[in-house]
């Protein structure tokens, strides 16, 4: 089967579950910053089913899972920006 690139709000699928002819993105990398990265456990009924990585870290213990796509992408680009320093 051919691989097609996968792009939505700024994310590109990068790994994918092949069950017979249906492909699913189960990683999704960001193209303004390829450090990051929202995985699925690959599960179609999972509940929260996503976890993020960040230059290759998981960090799945400190910031949890997500029910949706666009709820870990938005907090994987919030984790990224650099800490607010005290005036």
């Amino acid at each position: 089967m051919p691989t097609k690139r996968l792009v939505m709000a700024g994310w590109e699928a990068c790994a994918w579950h092949t069950n017979g002819q249906r492909r699913r993105a189960v990683a999704w990398r960001s193209i303004r910053d390829p450090g990051l990265e929202v995985r699925h456990c690959g599960h179609p009924t999972a509940n929260y089913p996503y976890w993020i990585i960040i230059d290759g870290q998981d960090r799945l213990h400190d910031l949890g899972t997500f029910r949706l796509l666009a709820d870990a992408q938005a907090s994987a680009m919030k984790a990224r920006l650099p800490p607010v320093e005290a005036a």
